[in-house]
């Protein structure tokens, strides 16, 4: 059974399974080497391009590899992540 979760949240899910799919693209890697680049494991980041939900850890390791601030928002500049 497939959960029922807010709008807002679908649409970040599938913009975050576009982007991280490619940037995997973009640089070339393989599930395996991106994941490994990321923090996270190949089957994580395989669920995640594929929409599913992930954890709140994972998804800031994600952000971060995206090069997005928390939640999805532009970086922090240099001086206010100190």
């Amino acid at each position: 059974m497939r959960r029922q979760y807010d709008t807002r949240v679908t649409v970040e899910l599938r913009a975050l399974a576009r982007a991280l799919k490619a940037r995997r693209t973009a640089l070339k890697l393989g599930l395996r080497e991106a994941a490994q680049s990321i923090g996270v494991s190949a089957a994580t980041l395989s669920r995640v391009e594929r929409g599913h939900m992930v954890e709140l850890h994972c998804y800031l390791l994600f952000n971060d590899w995206l090069q997005r601030g928390p939640f999805g928002a532009a970086p922090l500049p240099r001086e206010a992540a100190l």
